[in-house]
């Protein structure tokens, strides 16, 4: 079983993270109180991070190890901040910001790009006073903006902008 595993770890990841994410669209949040699903998405994040910081020491890094790894952080990431909308902090942000607060995730995932951008030129043989050991942050800033551009169209399409008595109009505000 041991062997099994090992041979085939990413596929199994991926699977469980899979899984995981579907669990967050179909499941309706009425059985477990937040602090428990806030603490059950952040571990995911922290594994990945801490996942990351350990590649940072390593000589060569295997492909699919930070593909998974990105993969993780950016399912945990994107449930997470989906659920703290969900659980109220997008009705907070319709009543300070209106709803033009969804638009707003455009400056965030456009810095994120052009961070990813920055750490991609890092790689270029021709740049001189390059930073080493960082290269493998610029993935992880990509996957953020990547995650915030989601939210941004899942929160357009199910109306989490809209003030209450709108939705209704909308459609279903908690998918």
């Amino acid at each position: 079983m041991e062997a099994f595993i090992r041979s085939h770890e990413v596929l199994i990841i991926f699977v469980g993270m899979s899984i995981y994410l579907l669990i967050h669209f179909f499941d309706k949040r009425t059985s477990r109180p937040f602090a428990f699903d806030l603490t059950f998405h952040f571990a995911f994040i922290i594994l990945a991070i801490t996942a990351f910081v350990i590649f940072l020491s390593e000589e060569r890094i295997e492909l699919k190890h930070v593909a998974v790894f990105l993969y993780v952080y950016g399912v945990a990431l994107y449930v997470l901040l989906c659920e703290l909308l969900l659980r109220g902090f997008a009705r907070f942000l319709t009543a300070k910001r209106g709803e033009r607060w969804v638009k707003e995730l455009d400056y965030i995932y456009l810095t994120l790009g052009s961070l990813g951008i920055l750490g991609s030129i890092n790689r270029l043989d021709i740049i001189s006073g390059r930073f080493s050991k960082v290269d493998i942050l610029a993935p992880l800033v990509l996957v953020t903006a990547v995650v915030i551009r989601f939210i941004k169209t899942r929160a357009e399409i199910n109306g989490w902008n809209k003030p209450p008595d709108a939705k209704s109009r909308v459609g279903d505000s908690a998918t």
